[in-house]
């Protein structure tokens, strides 16, 4: 072969084989935009990679206790036609799937499409449900989470909670006593009423997460057929009426604004609403109140104190237009409401209510009815307001975070959102309060409640909230805090969709403080 045919074949070949390197290269994603299928392919693969190997991190409560983890399993599945496939699978183990659902959730594999028509769509969302979903929100929780990992790590990072696990499964028995766990609505909330740690919530209804594929059937079912709402479970998620609890804020806002002494006569009244279209009048009704220890009659003064303990509608409607809507918001301000549907972030979502004190139903925002609603996990920050010397703290519920080595990556702390109230305010609110808990269980005859409440020192607000198009049904609260000088823990108790009023609530309420108190 002559020279200059080797060199013509020399030549082929190299421009064929850098040709071949060269769509390598351009298939390759190694130069990012240069060819966008090939920066997609590269981004599943690595995804791909990860959900095969990373598993999420463990949760634990306070004190180390295993609450949720998830490892690598082999499971046998059988097709149409018999043929038995061994498979891996990733499954995460709970400790205790129905006091812990609405809490923790779960978390699975992402939802993987490498023919998305964008890069951001190739990797789509885990998914994911509750904290285990928020644990891995990079958005609030940064390189953090329990899918971030050291470097060549294959765990991510573990959760320790500030939740006491003894005292989770005690709150779940004793709202399971009142509140049926799978097909009623209803949750519980305690926190320590200093620094806002989140130590125990539970929400009905519950489903046990061990069993994810039935659980989701059923919380698909729930959520089509009946009036549950299993999405948006009462504890931080989904507001409800609050009823009378409502008045201890407006009670702070009549001291805090110097009326303190404002008093009205125990009348019937009517509140005229004729300046809104299609607004009827409404009709505020007053009864004589006799527990035994209290009396007060037609037509009698009613203060402060005294319409906290008999929950005076006459009084605090009156007590609303007394203030003034511009007085009200400022001190609802102060307890972190502001008009419209919102939330306050916290470590484990976010903290829904809906604050709107329309004029045409202002009389009414001040009894807890109204436009109204609050989550338990709300009911519960205004309690503890009143508990920490008027200072409302932020929720926390994620101690601290750990990499597999043991390194704390990030710390929860205590944090001051408002000065709610003055301290003068929350020491007198919390023994109208104490006053008020001892007022409940005489009238309902509740000597159970009462001794426990007296060892203790609870102060305390029933709620009864009326709901419904003909307000048949109700939501059941009870707000507490104990010890009354010098309080330390906070309960929220609720039922809601139900035929009780507030006080049927106060014995679960016993149930927890009896636990917090002799074995927490």
């Amino acid at each position: 072969m002559s020279l200059k045919k080797l060199h013509t074949v020399y030549l082929v070949l190299g421009t064929l084989l850098t040709a071949q390197i060269g769509g390598l290269f351009y298939n390759s994603g190694t130069v990012k935009g240069m060819n966008t299928r090939a920066d997609k392919l590269k981004i599943y693969a690595q995804a791909e990679r990860e959900d095969a190997t990373i598993l999420p991190g463990n949760i634990c409560d306070r004190n180390g206790e295993i609450l949720a983890e998830t490892s690598y399993c082999t499971e046998t599945e059988t097709d149409e036609k018999g043929t038995e496939t061994t498979v891996t699978v990733r499954k995460t183990a709970y400790k205790d799937g129905p006091a812990y659902s609405q809490l923790l959730g779960y978390t699975s594999k992402r939802e993987l499409n490498p023919l998305a028509d964008s890069e951001e769509q190739v990797v789509g969302e885990r998914n994911d449900y509750r904290l285990m979903a928020f644990l891995d929100d990079s958005d609030y929780w940064g390189e953090n989470g329990i899918y971030s990992t050291d470097v060549n790590g294959t765990t991510g990072q573990t959760a320790t909670l500030t939740i006491d696990d003894g005292l989770q499964e005690a709150v779940f028995q004793a709202l399971a006593k009142e509140v049926n766990s799978s097909d009623e609505v209803g949750s519980a909330v305690v926190l320590d009423a200093k620094t806002g740690e989140v130590l125990s919530m539970v929400s009905f209804p519950s489903y046990d997460f061990n069993d994810l594929t039935q659980a989701k059937e059923q919380m698909l079912e729930d959520e089509e057929n009946t009036n549950l709402e299993p999405s948006f479970p009462v504890g931080y998620k989904g507001p409800q009426t609050p009823g009378s609890i409502f008045k201890i804020l407006v009670a702070a806002a009549l001291i805090d604004h110097g009326m303190a002494d404002f008093t009205v006569k125990n009348s019937s009244i009517v509140i005229d609403n004729s300046a809104f279209k299609d607004v009827g009048d409404w009709p505020c009704y007053a009864s004589v109140y006799n527990s035994g220890t209290l009396r007060i009659g037609e037509d009698e003064e009613i203060n402060l104190e005294h319409a906290l303990n008999i929950s005076s509608n006459v009084y605090f409607a009156q007590a609303a237009l007394a203030l003034g809507s511009e007085k009200l918001q400022e001190t609802a301000s102060k307890f972190m409401l502001e008009p419209g549907e919102d939330h306050i972030t916290s470590d484990f979502g976010n903290i829904m209510y809906s604050w709107n004190p329309d004029p045409s139903v202002f009389t009414q925002t001040a009894i807890g009815q109204g436009y109204t609603r609050l989550t338990t996990m709300y009911a519960a920050m205004i309690a503890q307001a009143i508990a920490n010397d008027g200072k409302m703290m932020q929720p926390y519920l994620v101690k601290e975070l750990t990499d597999s080595a043991g390194n704390v990556a990030y710390e929860g702390k205590p944090k001051v959102l408002s000065q709610s109230a003055g301290k003068s305010t929350a020491h007198t609110l919390a023994s109208y309060l104490r006053s008020t808990a001892k007022e409940a269980c005489q009238l309902h005859g509740l000597s159970d409640v009462s001794a426990v409440f007296e060892q203790y020192q609870v102060a305390g607000k029933t709620g009864t909230a009326e709901i419904g198009e003909n307000r048949e049904l109700n939501n059941a609260w009870y707000l507490s805090f104990a010890p009354a000088d010098d309080p330390q823990y906070v309960v929220v108790v609720n039922q809601c969709k139900t035929k009780k009023s507030g006080y049927q609530m106060m014995s679960v309420a016993a149930e927890i403080y009896q636990y917090l108190f002799d074995e927490h």
